[in-house]
């Protein structure tokens, strides 16, 4: 085949345009510090981009929710923790109403800590975070406990609150109120204790059955220990799987920025490189015109 000076001339210049839109693509690589600015720069590796942001999108939303999930366990547990010293102080105030030789002073002092303790009691059903309730189930904007004419209903149900920290993990997040004080429909658990007890501070004799009361606050003690060891368990959980989380979603952005973003020494590099071929493939096509020209004279 019969290669003419023209079909030389032609291929040197679509070199040097080809040259040339990569030069202006690295300056402009250089510029924005990115390698990928339009899918059409590298269609493969913006696909590969799109995922991994994705990837990264979700990672997010899941530290989000485990933010939330450690600071509702947290103060679950700091909760958990003031009801169960309370309620070793009820036992102790049992204890000592039990003994007949109690004074009028020391049935005064008892009555007026288990009314307090009573207080306290609804109070801490009534933690909030933020504004939710934490121990009135799935019911999080009503305060679960209410007392009305000196008897304590609990407001809330029993569901759990069940929030993803991952791709197809999730973890409960909450314990509801009425296990803590062991309650169950006419049953107030701890209230109804407390009850007893404020009846016999106030003169009323200690029932037949009074070590029964204080084995029902042994057993309301280890139930809150119980929900206590649960809640940390959780809260191990949750800390090992925001580590792991923050470790995975830092991996996902180097490749992510390996991809992305521009190695500036390399960039600067391949730039001269670049230059020095366009600058190659214009000196052969000014000289390519210069000896069409003397051919058009000669």
């Amino acid at each position: 085949m019969r290669v003419t000076h023209k079909s030389i001339t032609y291929k040197a210049i679509v070199n040097m345009q080809r040259s040339l839109r990569q030069v202006e693509g690295k300056t402009d690589e250089i510029s924005t510090g990115r390698k990928i600015s339009l899918p059409s720069d590298d269609p493969s590796q913006a696909t590969r981009a799109l995922g991994y942001q994705q990837k990264i999108a979700r990672s997010q939303q899941y530290s989000r929710n485990m933010d939330t999930i450690v600071d509702r366990l947290n103060q679950t547990e700091s909760a958990l923790g003031e009801i169960n010293a309370s309620i070793v102080q009820v036992k102790e105030i049992a204890l000592a109403l039990k003994d007949p030789s109690i004074t009028v002073e020391e049935l005064n002092n008892a009555f007026e800590k288990l009314s307090q303790l009573k207080g306290q009691f609804i109070k801490l059903g009534n933690t909030k975070i933020g504004d939710q309730y934490i121990f009135g189930g799935s019911i999080t904007t009503t305060r679960p406990f209410e007392e009305t004419n000196g008897e304590i209903f609990y407001r809330g149900n029993t569901s759990e609150i069940n929030v993803e920290m991952g791709d197809d993990i999730s973890i409960t997040t909450n314990v509801s109120g009425s296990s803590v004080f062991s309650m169950s429909g006419a049953d107030k658990g701890v209230f109804d204790a407390l009850d007893t007890l404020i009846q016999v501070a106030q003169g009323g004799e200690p029932p037949a059955d009074f070590d029964t009361v204080l084995d029902e606050i042994d057993g309301l003690n280890n139930t809150v220990i119980n929900a206590r060891a649960i809640n940390s368990n959780r809260g191990f959980r949750a800390e090992s799987a925001q580590e792991t989380l923050a470790a995975e979603q830092t991996s996902v952005e180097s490749v992510l920025a390996s991809i992305m973003e521009t190695d500036m020494a390399l960039a600067l590099t391949e730039l001269l490189s670049l230059q020095q071929a366009y600058q190659l493939t214009l000196n052969v096509v000014n000289k390519s015109f210069q000896r069409s020209l003397v051919d058009v004279l000669g």
